[in-house]
């Protein structure tokens, strides 16, 4: 999911927010194994009244691997990273649960690029002086996208790169 945020008051900031896309909320998440877990202990209790406690063991495992794994799952796919040009700089944060940074460069040459993949996916990145980052990873196609679109429009006004015949400032 992209989101944009520009100041009330005339000004050259722009923000661009990039979250994954979770199609479950931590709660939503927290509430279906909830759910697991009760039916569970309640197919477990049957056995265990007839003095087959082995099961109900077997039951609280299954809950804590599913709970591991539910986590496991949910951690792994939260990505969101803040793209914020202001008239100077570029500041692109990335924060994951299992890792964040922080790369800052000077807008004046900054440089958008598109390389496909493997696959044919295009991949969409930032770079100046031979550094390159790449934007977006996490998106799906149609939003990366809409993405480059965005960072087109963001550096048109910034940048002092721009491609023979003025067509864009894109490279391959």
């Amino acid at each position: 999911m992209i989101k944009t945020r520009q100041p009330t008051e005339p000004s050259d900031d722009l923000t661009i927010e990039l979250y994954s896309n979770l199609s479950m909320s931590l709660d939503r998440f927290f509430a279906v194994f909830l759910v697991i877990s009760a039916i569970t202990l309640l197919i477990a209790i049957y056995p265990l009244a007839l003095g087959l406690w082995p099961v109900m063991v077997i039951s609280l495992i299954h809950i804590v691997l599913v709970g591991l794994c539910f986590r496991s799952a949910w951690r792994g796919n939260w990505v969101r990273e803040i793209i914020h040009f202001d008239a100077e700089t570029v500041t692109i944060r990335h924060l994951a649960a299992n890792k964040s940074w922080q790369v800052q460069w000077p807008v004046t040459w900054l440089r958008l690029a598109h390389n496909a993949d493997r696959q044919g996916h295009v991949r969409v990145y930032l770079g100046q002086h031979g550094q390159n980052q790449e934007i977006g990873g996490f998106l799906p196609a149609h939003e990366r996208s809409e993405l480059s679109g965005l960072m087109k429009t963001a550096l048109a006004k910034r940048t002092g790169w721009v491609a023979p015949a003025n067509r864009e400032m894109v490279g391959t």
